[in-house]
């Protein structure tokens, strides 16, 4: 079986309005161009609410390490998160797509 190329969604999640709705329309539309999917929305959602911000960011770092690529959602910029993903894929000489 041909292996595919991991890509991690990265794009803002806190006080995002259709936050998961965003995330999930790019794993559809990345998962139909033949990606492997990484996508932090669904996963994080399935933590305990008291779990910090710092703790996400973390669990984050992890899945971005396990991807080969990063996928910057629109006003990425805005996000504090999105931005540190970024700069650590380019630190890891991870590939990154704009969309």
């Amino acid at each position: 079986m041909e292996k595919k190329t991991k890509i991690y969604i990265s794009g803002g999640i806190t006080n995002v309005d259709n936050y998961q709705e965003k995330f999930n329309n790019a794993q559809c539309k990345l998962e139909k161009l033949g990606y492997s999917v990484i996508n932090p929305a669904k996963i994080l959602d399935g933590m305990p609410s008291d779990t910090t911000w710092d703790e996400y960011m973390e669990l984050c770092i992890v899945m971005l390490g396990q991807s080969d690529v990063i996928c910057m959602l629109p006003q990425w910029q805005q996000s504090s998160g999105a931005k540190i993903e970024r700069q650590t894929a380019i630190e890891l000489n991870k590939d990154i797509l704009y969309i």
